[in-house]
């Protein structure tokens, strides 16, 4: 699976109305040789289904939905850090150390944050390989396309 490390928001009451959680530990997405890391301390807000969907997709924070849309949520939040895992220094290291130790990165092996549409396919492929129906790929693929825009620009 090309996720890195755990899904992590610490204690989470079940009975509160969530709209906001902070990651506890890093998370990473590996896409060919680019390693998108979010850090610990990053805001997962939901934003990656638009709030007018969430009756009929789900909310992104729920239980099913968390893994990809923390993942999309830190991309567009400009949390992130890209990593080239092929750098020479990096070839040799466990992914999961790579994370942890984010400080310690080559400068050169960081990477300029992409831009909107690939955050919004790396989504896609976070939530095919999670095995999430079509259907609700396409049109929460939809909705970030069609609506995504506003928090994209928020983060600019």
């Amino acid at each position: 699976m090309p996720f890195i490390g755990q899904l992590d928001f610490g204690a989470i009451d079940p009975s509160a109305d969530v709209s906001e959680l902070t990651l506890e530990q890093p998370l990473g997405w590996l896409c060919g040789n680019t390693l998108m890391v979010c850090p610990a301390g990053s805001l997962v807000n939901g934003a990656s289904i638009p709030r007018i969907l969430w009756p009929i997709l789900g909310s992104p924070l729920g239980r099913v939905n968390r893994v990809w849309s923390a993942v999309h949520d830190c991309g567009y939040r400009d949390e992130a850090r890209y990593i080239d895992v092929s750098h020479d220094e990096l070839k040799d290291i466990k992914l999961k150390y790579i994370i942890e130790f984010l400080a310690h990165i080559p400068r050169d092996a960081i990477m300029p944050r992409p831009n909107r549409l690939w955050h919004d396919q790396q989504m896609k492929k976070a939530m095919r390989s999670l095995h999430v129906p079509s259907v609700k790929i396409a049109a929460c693929y939809a909705g970030v396309r069609l609506g995504g825009w506003a928090s994209w620009r928020d983060s600019e």
